[in-house]
């Protein structure tokens, strides 16, 4: 186990050196050359740290069992594949971090596989020679979805899988609402190319998918003459729109969320209604997202992504 720290201000160095007899190894963080975005200067650093055969990146955010790792492995082995990606699943319960969190995966999950390659952060693995042979990291240096990036190249060559953690794998994650609206301003701008027009498909999508019906449903008339049975129409079409969309992310919620006890379901039962919540709350991520890149105000990891560094996508 290697362990990088970069550049903490408590005492986080002097735990990790703690373990150094249990083979924890401890790594200081460096400045990043130039060109390369902080993250991607730490997975580097580590990558040349490790001897392995498979390198097995986890984020602070993420939490495994003793058997979770062995378990990854063998899948890659069983497999053949490069890479291999898993999506924690939330097992605290009543928070507003789990039930205001924002759609991050939910487009990834939703979207047949053909039109998008799913990828999770919190835990990722790949063989250290198939990095080497699709160009390493120096490729994509700086770029903030660099992860996505070896995702799709390995997948275009069927070796990478996206996992959702099940009760074999046993990866949860705790992140708290504030660090993960800070994802979401983080990665909207590079997901979207920079694209004003693609930002404004992404925000109309989210208001007439999920925000739209419900305030149609709620008002119960719309000002058109209702003798035609407009009304009525509009007003089962607001309807089935509520419900097909409340299916879908319940169906999406349920995935990531652990769903076991009273107070799961609990929380379930909240979340329907809360999907044109959480879809504005994304359309307001999108704006922040470009709001913030524009004026240089995006912070990663502690450190400002630099504008000229990220625009060039």
């Amino acid at each position: 186990i290697i362990v990088l720290d970069d550049c903490s201000q408590d005492q986080t160095s002097q735990i990790i050196r703690s373990f150094a007899h249990d083979g924890v190894r401890f790594v200081k963080g460096s400045v990043p050359s130039e060109g390369w975005l902080g993250k991607n200067n730490a997975y580097r650093t580590l990558a040349e740290q490790a001897k392995g055969e498979y390198i097995v990146f986890m984020s602070v955010d993420a939490r495994v069992q003793p058997e979770s790792i062995k378990q990854l492995i063998s899948y890659m082995r069983l497999e053949k594949l490069s890479m291999l990606s898993v999506l924690p699943r939330r097992f605290d319960d009543l928070r507003a971090s789990v039930i205001f969190a924002p759609l991050r995966y939910f487009w990834q999950l939703v979207t047949p596989l053909k039109f998008n390659t799913p990828m999770a952060t919190s835990l990722w693995a790949i063989r250290a020679d198939s990095l080497n042979e699709i160009g390493g990291l120096e490729i994509d240096k700086d770029k903030v979805d660099i992860e996505n990036r070896l995702a799709a190249r390995l997948d275009n060559l069927e070796e990478y899988h996206f996992l959702i953690a099940n009760e074999l794998l046993q990866v949860s994650y705790a992140k708290q609402w504030q660090s993960q609206t800070d994802t979401a301003i983080r990665l909207w701008y590079p997901i979207l190319q920079k694209s004003y027009p693609r930002a404004l498909g992404v925000i109309l999508a989210h208001l007439i998918l999920f925000v739209l019906p419900p305030i149609v449903l709620v008002g119960g008339y719309i000002t058109i003459d209702n003798s035609h049975g407009y009304i009525d129409a509009a007003w089962v079409l607001a309807l089935i729109a509520c419900l097909l969309s409340g299916y879908i992310y319940i169906s999406y919620f349920r995935a990531v969320k652990r769903v076991k006890t009273s107070l799961d379901i609990f929380v379930v039962f909240i979340s329907f209604f809360l999907v044109p919540v959480l879809a504005a709350q994304e359309a307001v991520l999108v704006v922040a997202s470009f709001y913030q890149y524009k004026r240089g105000k995006v912070d990663w990891k502690g450190r400002n992504i630099c504008y000229p560094v990220a625009k060039r996508y």
